[in-house]
């Protein structure tokens, strides 16, 4: 790990670089904290697609968290289908109502009315496997 130095001219120049550096500190952490409180949702501990631990992204508009591999995924399907963002990442997108949605809907939830729907599809379809 590497040691920075810094110098200031006066106590004022001081006191603005410390104030810089507690603001980045406080920004980074709070990125994280929208992470911990998707988490606290047990369904939400993991990838809704692959099931891999702690994922830290999420399709904000399919309302469920997904790992990295599965957000590559998700962004080569088109933001007109899902919407990807990162858990730590874009704290803009992260509002406190979309954190509580999305801590509220379990992604169980999602994904049964889902892939539920999709079933209805598939039967619907003159060539379905369920024919």
């Amino acid at each position: 790990m590497g040691l920075f130095s810094f110098s200031a001219d006066s106590a004022k120049e001081t006191a603005a670089w410390l104030e810089s550096l507690n603001e980045v500190i406080r920004s980074a952490l709070s990125y994280s904290e929208v992470a911990l409180r998707l988490w606290l949702s047990p369904c939400n501990k993991v990838c809704a697609d692959c099931g891999a631990a702690n994922p830290e992204w999420a399709s904000v508009n399919l309302l469920v968290v997904i790992c990295e591999a599965c957000a590559g995924a998700h962004r080569s399907m088109g933001s007109n289908r899902s919407k990807v963002r990162g858990l730590k990442l874009d704290n803009k997108v992260w509002t406190e109502p979309l954190i509580q949605v999305s801590s509220v809907m379990p992604q169980t939830v999602f994904m049964i009315l889902y892939y539920h729907s999709i079933v209805f599809l598939l039967l619907a379809l003159p060539w379905s496997p369920f024919s």
